[in-house]
């Protein structure tokens, strides 16, 4: 037996096991319920495992180090663990997995992490063969700005492929498995080990030259990947999801240039130039960056283009008040922070972000606009109220505010951008102002509790063509 059996306990009962998701060398994760709030979630367990590389073994619940001259290294791949997990904790955006808390238990380690329900790119690969263009530049316009989240932090994948990509039953996709990512400090030098493990067709050069490298030379090696690393694995990775087709080799890549791809005839020229673009063998010649890619890329750069998605930076031509929202790292470092840890512009008119972990908060009388994100992911939130003085709610404001349970919306906002809602599963009840002009788009989306939507007396024409997709829950007053 080397997995934990259904209904074994975690914390001191405070998570219930319920059946293995998945296992590889060097973990097994498990979907679990936390008790306390019937919540469904993923655990990752340390345990080193399979041939030729074992290090652990299971007696009852315990995880064991068979051979104690393996102590040091199960050791280090603890510690290497916690960091994957503390790192995921700090990655904030609706397309990355959401790592909630690190524990040690059973003589090894644990995370906690957001489920998925779902399948990976790869599954639906398999089963339905190439994707339609449309869908694979909807997932990817996911992706970018999730990714673009990890490099800002200076985190890479380094491991970007169909496998590690989760699709739930909306169509919103998910960047997973930051086991092999790298996080380079701003002096150039590695947090975690040099070994690297690679998938052939999705690792470009610069990554095979750092996996051969011997430890002295490392520290030069390292200078050579960064976000063009995972660019290139991202072009791979559409290119394989729209042909159903391996990625062409460096050394195809090398000889034969472009005819090293077999591109159908319905794929449009402007996406497989997009993709020999992202896949040029020289890391030179690639996107430098996600907001590189973003701008310069026709194909990405369609203001047409909407993206059913809950992100910050997916555009609609409706979204007119998306620059006085978007939260600069200016503003962030220059903010100025409440009793509760809140942060604000410094004159004090813009909420830019709760880093709270308070239940209920009151926002202060004067505050105008609630930026993008700003409550977005709060775990703590229960109740919030919102001042005559705010005007603009913005996009994913308080998306994934999983306890929310009731929201007033006051007689002063004219704007609700797309997605502010969004995955608040404990959302029963939203009251809605006379004020209010336009909302963007799905700004309830998947909150599986909503009851109902209170509005104005007579106003009912008025947010049927508002929110078209919540008519059978307005409620007049």
């Amino acid at each position: 037996m080397q997995h934990l059996q259904p209904n074994t306990t975690l914390q001191g009962g405070k998570y219930r096991i319920e059946r293995v998701l998945g296992q590889g060398g060097f973990g097994i994760t498990y979907l679990a319920t936390q008790v306390s709030s019937i919540r469904q979630v993923a655990i990752k367990e340390l345990f080193i495992g399979g041939s030729g590389q074992a290090i652990n073994d299971r007696r009852g619940n315990q995880v064991v180090v068979t051979n104690s001259a393996n102590q040091q290294s199960f050791n280090q791949q603890k510690a290497k663990f916690k960091k994957e997990a503390l790192r995921l904790a700090n990655l904030n955006h609706p397309n990355l997995v959401k790592v909630h808390e690190f524990f040690e238990e059973n003589g090894t380690a644990y995370y906690v992490m957001d489920y998925i329900e779902g399948e990976s790119l790869r599954t639906k690969l398999n089963r339905e063969g190439a994707l339609s263009e449309s869908l694979v530049l909807k997932y990817l316009q996911q992706l970018l700005p999730a990714l673009e989240v990890a490099h800002k932090q200076s985190i890479w994948h380094l491991d970007i492929k169909p496998e590690n990509i989760m699709v739930d039953r909306y169509g919103h996709v998910y960047l997973i498995d930051f086991g092999a990512s790298k996080h380079v400090e701003p002096n150039s030098t590695l947090t975690t080990s040099l070994a690297l493990a690679y998938t052939p067709g999705y690792c470009p050069p610069e990554l095979l030259d750092l996996s051969n490298e011997t430890p002295e030379y490392y520290l030069q090696a390292i200078k050579d990947i960064g976000p063009w690393t995972d660019i290139y694995a991202l072009g791979a990775t559409i290119y394989n999801l729209l042909t159903d087709s391996i990625p062409p080799s460096k050394r195809r890549l090398d000889k034969e240039g472009r005819n090293a791809f077999s591109f159908p005839s319905n794929i449009s020229s402007s996406t497989q130039d997009l993709i020999v673009w992202l896949m040029k063998p020289d890391r030179e010649d690639r996107p430098q960056s996600i907001s590189d890619l973003q701008s310069i890329s026709p194909v990405l750069n369609n203001e047409e283009t909407v993206v059913e998605s809950p992100q910050l930076l997916s555009k609609t031509k409706k979204d007119t008040t998306e620059a006085i929202e978007v939260v600069s790292d200016e503003d962030l470092e220059n903010a100025w922070i409440d009793e509760f840890g809140v942060k604000y512009s410094q004159d004090r008119k813009r909420l830019l972000k709760f880093t709270s972990k308070c239940n209920n908060y009151k926002i202060p009388w004067g505050t105008k606009i609630i930026c993008n994100s700003a409550f977005s992911w709060c775990d703590t939130l229960q109740s919030v109220i919102i001042p005559d003085t705010v005007t603009c709610v913005g996009r994913n404001a308080f998306s994934r505010c999983r306890f929310l349970r009731e929201i007033v919306i006051p007689n002063s906002v004219i704007f609700i951008g797309a997605f502010a809602f969004t995955f608040c599963d404990s959302l029963r009840q939203v009251t809605m102002p006379n004020s209010v002009t336009s909302i963007g788009a799905k700004i309830f989306y998947s909150c599986s509790c909503l009851r109902k939507i209170i509005i104005p007396h007579n106003s009912r024409p008025k947010y049927e063509m508002l929110l078209p997709d919540y008519k059978h829950k307005l409620v007049e007053l």
